[in-house]
């Protein structure tokens, strides 16, 4: 991946968007990607996601009750 965006979110955990390592140098593929550290480097086994099928995931988590209160909420602020 290379990535476009890095969000942190502490303890060695960050989210990066970018471009999907799947692309081929094309740089038409988008993917987000959990990355966490593993003795100080991140494993090239971190989840990557092509970016449109991020919502198919929260919808997912939404209808299986995964996501609570909280994380609605998150989500209704994010779209306003």
């Amino acid at each position: 991946m290379i990535p476009t965006a890095v969000k942190s979110l502490g303890d060695d955990v960050e989210l990066r968007i970018g471009w999907a390592t799947w692309d081929e140098g094309n740089f038409k593929e988008r993917s987000i990607k959990f990355c966490y550290r593993k003795n100080g480097r991140i494993p090239r086994t971190a989840p990557e996601v092509p970016i449109d099928r991020l919502v198919d995931m929260v919808v997912f988590a939404l209808r299986e009750k995964e996501l609570g209160p909280e994380g609605v909420r998150r989500l209704k602020a994010a779209l306003r």
